[in-house]
């Protein structure tokens, strides 16, 4: 059973309004289409989700509240196991949440037999709260991290190298050259999808 859950769907009108204040009756110019599509819809997201981490707001604009109803529901229906795939501010979502940093967290009797990251900035994030190399382990309940990343992917990272204590698996694939479409990727990527399918 395959469940997905997209934080686009509630960051949608803030990008939408925020690029009609923005550029109003204009258009942007044909070459800011070509170097950065769709970068102000990114950073809106990462800026959103930043400036409360799940903490401050209730209901359909906390996104970790959302996840953890999901999983709740799942849960209901007799989830006892999972493999979670998320993708760059997926990936750091998915990551607070089943570390348990925040007040909604994975709960403990649910297993992810693996936690597949993709075109991940986890070490951005974790680096910029003051934690650049991590003690962190993974809980008891999650078996396996799985990095996938694109080297030419300026987003993503190698993460191995910031947690000494995780025994997280490193995947190379190639998604594309260009530094910001290839980012965009993964999901349409066969050598990710038989990566997914082996992990």
């Amino acid at each position: 059973m395959q469940k997905e859950l997209l934080w686009a769907d509630v960051t949608t009108d803030l990008t939408n309004r925020c690029l009609t204040f923005e550029f109003g009756p204009k258009k942007k110019p044909f070459w800011c289409n070509l170097i950065a599509p769709g970068i102000d819809p990114v950073v809106i997201q990462i800026l959103y989700y930043v400036k409360d981490k799940g903490d401050k707001y209730s209901g359909a604009m906390n996104i970790l509240e959302r996840v953890d109803n999901k999983f709740k529901e799942y849960h209901k229906e007799g989830m006892k196991g999972c493999i979670i795939v998320a993708h760059s501010l997926g990936s750091v979502i998915a990551f607070d949440y089943i570390f348990g940093f925040r007040k909604y967290r994975l709960d403990a009797s649910v297993t992810v037999k693996a936690f597949i990251s993709l075109g991940s900035p986890i070490p951005i994030f974790t680096s910029s709260m003051g934690h650049v190399d991590s003690d962190l382990r993974l809980p008891p309940n999650i078996k396996r991290w799985v990095n996938i990343l694109d080297k030419d992917d300026a987003i993503a990272r190698y993460c191995k190298p910031f947690f000494k204590h995780i025994d997280i698996e490193e995947i190379e694939v190639n998604t594309g050259m260009n530094q910001i479409k290839c980012h965009g990727s993964y999901w349409q990527s066969k050598p990710t999808a038989k990566r997914i399918d082996v992990a």
